[in-house]
């Protein structure tokens, strides 16, 4: 009796065990886990992971100038590092949203997630390649001005400094490191390309397909895109934060507005990369499929091991002819490629923009960003899902909504045109240098005199003296004091700019969707990601970064190679980068005009057949 009773004891916990309520991976055996089998759930817990990958794919933007005085990289060489995470991207995404459909989806995003963290705790240990650091307080004492007159600003003394100084012994062991810095870079950025390959296409196919009311598929892309978007904002303001660490962490009396200054730009990728690998575990609690897979689902996937390789191939290029035929879907790509261009360029070099704009530190910078963009980002995105769900907007409304936002982010963006400062005053550049601070050959750094107006040029340690057109008769290193008032109207277009910009996130993610077939939502998606990638997210941070080194006045350099700009004619700087992104938003604007009639049309035709049909089935009846 008591093996009996033991005997149904046992069966009835494997049928508890084998319940579809249950999630079906190892670590979600237990009850608790049930929770995962539903769309909020999985909406919130795929947010978080590509909370966390934004973030670190954001983050390096918020160090560009960090890494260019740490590794001695030009803004080109810096914006194609940005693309490597790209590169690496296009190059996979075809085929992780091919064939990743086929499997386990929430495994899938997991594993690639904690590949992405990987490589952000990998790219933090470059720390150590480079040997430029904080100098130390004995560096940074005017009592050391004797040991040091080789270098000083003497009256009419041109002074050659030495490639060989002291701690820099071995200058090419020390040149060979900076490469190898730069290609580690690029490969770890290229790896973190490959980690987010499935998070547009899978993502957003998982949870259209486990949504039973189509009309809420909105809502829940709102939820995650929503969480998103908290990523780039929160990198970029821990950014602030921790460029105000020193990089060796070592307690020094030099400011952050030091030009000689490095933040501690590693703590980042060591944070968000275990943050990263930590957000994607939850995802393995997560089941195939939330809505229960009908017959024809359940057939497919049974018969996923019986297609050969080659067929399943073969597939892909009769898809993407089969996409690319439809008008509405391919113009839509077009409008974004446009868009994306001036916002992935913007975004990439904004902190880079704003400190040499208003001439303000790169940690204030970084801090201003994230604050004005975290907020506004995030509810624009929300009302923009939560607009299209309340009022059930179809293919027609979603486009109307993204003609309105494109012609209102253009006039917002062309008022970046005035809300930008003069070239400062420079006193030894050209012509204005005084015989009594020429010193030609020494490193160029910016000097704050007395009266805080004005720049010094060419001078090597912080305080010295004998410069005539000092007012007290010494100067010292830093960021001298803006009057420039358009600092606050700035922030507040690019709050707006922001704000109205996210609102059409969720539209044109709609508009994708309803003018495909079930079959080609995923593959759409990852050719979505793979023309962006090819025509935006990789050339856009080179193109702007080749437009920022056009603009240099002067560079910096060491032992002869030329290194990161150390002076920017911020004039043209305003009017070049704010140029390509008003352009690009006047042609987004006619696209979508474009594009409405076309749907416009090709609806009307749709609801004429579907009238005709039920016409000639009445006939028949």
């Amino acid at each position: 009796m008591t093996k009996s009773i033991k005997e149904e004891n046992i069966s009835a916990s494997n049928n508890i065990t084998n319940n579809e309520g249950v999630c079906r991976t190892r670590f979600s055996q237990q009850s608790c886990l049930q929770k995962c089998h539903n769309i909020t759930v999985y909406s919130v817990i795929y947010g978080l992971t590509v909370l966390m990958t934004n973030a670190l794919t954001v983050y390096i933007s918020s160090q560009i100038t960090t890494l260019e005085r740490q590794f001695d990289l030009s803004s080109s060489q810096s914006g194609f590092i940005l693309s490597c995470n790209d590169i690496g991207f296009t190059l996979t995404v075809l085929f992780v949203s091919h064939f990743g459909i086929r499997y386990h989806i929430p495994r899938v995003l997991s594993l690639f997630t904690i590949i992405y963290g990987l490589s952000g705790v990998s790219t933090s240990f470059l720390r150590f390649l480079s040997d430029h650091g904080i100098p130390s307080d004995d560096e940074n004492s005017i009592s050391q001005r004797n040991k040091s007159d080789n270098v000083l600003c003497i009256l009419n003394r041109n002074t050659t400094l030495d490639c060989i100084t002291e701690g820099h012994e071995d200058s090419s062991g020390s040149i060979y490191r900076m490469k190898v810095a730069f290609i580690l870079l690029c490969i770890f950025m290229g790896i973190q390309g490959l980690g987010k390959a499935p998070r547009s296409s899978l993502g957003t196919f998982y949870i259209d397909s486990n949504v039973p009311d189509k009309t809420r598929t909105g809502f829940y892309l709102g939820i995650s895109s929503t969480m998103a978007l908290f990523g780039p904002f929160l990198a970029i303001t821990l950014g602030g934060v921790f460029g105000k660490i020193p990089v060796d962490l070592k307690e020094t009396t030099m400011e952050p507005t030091d030009p000689r200054w490095i933040g501690a730009w590693w703590i980042g990728f060591l944070l968000f990369g275990v943050l990263g690998i930590a957000s994607g575990l939850p995802l393995l609690c997560c089941p195939r499929n939330i809505v229960p897979a009908d017959d024809t689902d359940k057939e497919k996937q049974e018969n996923v091991g019986e297609n050969s390789c080659c067929s399943v191939l073969k597939d892909i290029p009769i898809a993407i002819f089969r996409i690319l035929r439809r008008p509405v879907y391919s113009l839509t790509i077009l409008a974004l490629v446009f868009q994306l261009f001036g916002v992935i360029g913007g975004l990439s070099f904004g902190p880079k923009y704003t400190e040499n704009q208003f001439n303000i530190p790169t940690w204030k910078a970084n801090i201003i960003l994230g604050a004005e963009k975290l907020v506004t980002a995030t509810l624009g995105t929300f009302l923009g899902g939560y607009l299209t769900s309340r009022l059930k907007l179809a293919r027609q409304g979603c486009i109307r909504m993204c003609l309105v936002i494109a012609a209102i982010c253009t006039s917002l963006n062309s008022l970046n045109f005035i809300f930008g400062c003069e070239n400062p005053e420079i006193i030894g550049k050209g012509n204005s240098s005084p015989r009594s601070c020429q010193c030609e050959g020494v490193q160029f750094w910016q000097y704050v005199m007395g009266s805080g107006k004005r720049f010094i040029h060419r001078v090597m340690l912080d305080i010295y003296s004998s410069c005539s057109e000092a007012a007290n008769g010494t100067v010292t290193t830093g960021i001298c004091q803006s009057d420039c008032p358009y600092l606050i109207p700035y922030v507040v277009v690019e709050v707006l700019l922001t704000f109205v910009g996210t609102m059409g996130v969720i539209p044109v993610s709609l508009i994708i969707l309803r003018s495909l077939d079930d079959q080609d939502k995923s593959i759409a998606f990852g050719m979505q990601s793979f023309i962006l990638s090819l025509t935006v997210f990789i050339p856009a941070p080179i193109v702007f970064g080749y437009f920022f080194d056009s603009v240099c006045k002067e560079w910096s350099t060491s032992c002869g190679t030329k290194g990161a700009c150390a002076l920017y004619d911020i004039e043209a700087m305003r009017y070049t980068l704010n140029s390509v992104e008003v352009g690009v938003r006047l042609i987004v604007f006619v696209l979508y005009i474009f594009i409405f009639h076309i749907a416009k049309r090709d609806d009307s035709k749709k609801k004429n057949s579907e009238n005709g049909h039920e016409i000639n089935k009445t006939t028949v009846i």
